[in-house]
């Protein structure tokens, strides 16, 4: 995925904050399919078309009910026997699961996954932000399970993700979902927890300030606890995580993906 693309979906992850009527799908270049919402989880995100790519993006935290999922940090039983993840996100992933796949079954019968359609769709990008990240995860995990006719289409992007699951989880996602792209702003906050028994996904990539990749190799471990703490306590930390400093960020970096 190039460096455009990445900032293309991650400004999509911004856009999903808005409520429905105030997104401009056709400035987008993209055409809405169905606006993703359960009341009682407060769950929210969309999925759409562009001539050739489905998009399903995810909205992150922004109301009591989305900090209360975060907040579940309980770990609970997944798909394949060892896998547990986050209840919270697992709980939001289930109530708006009937929805999407509704709104995916619908997308494939229709001719834009017909191959003697020059516009089909070659690529099923997920994306979000925060709790959208933790969504991108988690939904991208099981429509490749539940969806293997277009498993190899799926790729993701996400931004200011927090830890999802235990390691096999871990293991299982990256075998399944090989193509995830994620983006850590230097030192989110939110992208360090939960903490005991949850891992990333992948290394993921780091960018500071000036869009320069950090290599976990070059880091002094006293130095960085230090900064980390400072930056705790001085609020930079959650600044780090808000999207539009991803965007800063993202811009500045030269888009190189594997050092």
């Amino acid at each position: 995925m190039k460096k455009q693309e990445i900032i293309y979906n991650v400004n999509l992850t911004n856009e999903v904050y808005s409520k429905v009527d105030e997104i401009n799908w056709t400035k987008l270049g993209i055409k809405r399919v169905t606006w993703l919402a359960n009341a009682k989880t407060d769950t929210q995100g969309f999925t759409a078309l562009s001539s050739n790519t489905l998009y399903i993006v995810w909205r992150g935290s922004s109301s009591p009910k989305d900090f209360l999922k975060d907040a579940q940090v309980r770990k609970v039983n997944f798909v394949e026997p060892g896998e547990k993840v986050h209840n919270g996100f697992y709980t939001a992933f289930e109530s708006i699961k009937e929805d999407l796949y509704s709104s995916i079954n619908y997308i494939l019968n229709s001719t834009k996954f017909n191959k003697t359609n020059p516009n089909r769709i070659q690529s099923v990008v997920i994306c979000g932000h925060s709790l959208g990240a933790a969504l991108t995860l988690v939904s991208s995990y099981m429509i490749c399970k539940d969806f293997p006719q277009i498993a190899h289409l799926v790729k993701n992007v996400t931004v200011g993700c927090p830890r999802v699951g235990n390691s096999t989880f871990k293991d299982n996602y990256n075998k399944l979902v090989p193509n995830s792209i994620r983006i850590v702003n230097d030192k989110d906050l939110v992208t360090r927890i939960p903490k005991i028994g949850f891992t990333h996904i992948n290394e993921g990539i780091t960018l500071n300030e000036k869009g320069e990749v950090i290599k976990t190799s070059s880091i002094n471990p006293f130095k960085y606890f230090m900064e980390i703490f400072v930056s705790d306590i001085s609020g930079e930390a959650f600044k780090d995580h808000m999207v539009d400093n991803y965007l800063k960020v993202i811009d500045k970096w030269d888009g190189v993906i594997n050092n």
